[in-house]
């Protein structure tokens, strides 16, 4: 036996198995450090869809609220509507400081209706109607109506 090349053979093995080790260990450290980023895209990407859902339900209130307002205004406008408009139409108007809690325009004109009609001035309430629904319009990015086509009211 030659001793001579069996130490320096052992010792080559052993740094061999040494560099496989610590390769080994890299690989295993960069495919952990993929795993987190991976986990962490994936993460933001379903609080990103879920903020889009949560955005989308809130602009569909939003026009419900709208819907509702426009298919039972009679309940104000004259005095054709029954009492389904009026309870649909007053539910709609206690609902727009909720649903459009982040629009302070229109939680301030929604005040100034409430004022207009509990104080017993309503002679302008009708404008300051007109110009709530408006600002609704504007946060959904619907077009705004003339006042005469918004006000017009059609019972059967």
């Amino acid at each position: 036996m030659n001793w001579e090349s069996l130490i320096p053979t052992i010792i080559g093995g052993l740094l061999a198995l040494l560099g496989g080790i610590i390769q080994q260990n890299r690989a295993n450290k960069t495919a952990e450090k993929v795993r987190k980023e991976t986990e962490k895209n994936a993460q933001e990407l379903r609080i990103e869809q879920e903020n889009k859902r949560k955005e989308e339900q809130i602009r569909q209130d939003k026009i419900g609220i709208i819907k509702d307002i426009a298919s039972s205004k009679t309940a104000i406008l004259n005095t054709f509507s029954d009492d389904n408009a009026k309870t649909t139409f007053n539910g709609a108007l206690n609902l727009i400081p909720v649903i459009f809690q982040d629009n302070k325009e229109i939680l301030n004109t929604h005040q100034k209706l409430f004022d207009a009609i509990t104080t017993g001035s309503g002679d302008n309430s009708n404008n300051i109607f007109y110009e709530l629904v408006m600002l609704m319009h504007d946060d959904v990015g619907f077009e705004r109506l003339p006042y005469e086509q918004f006000i017009r009211t059609l019972s059967a």
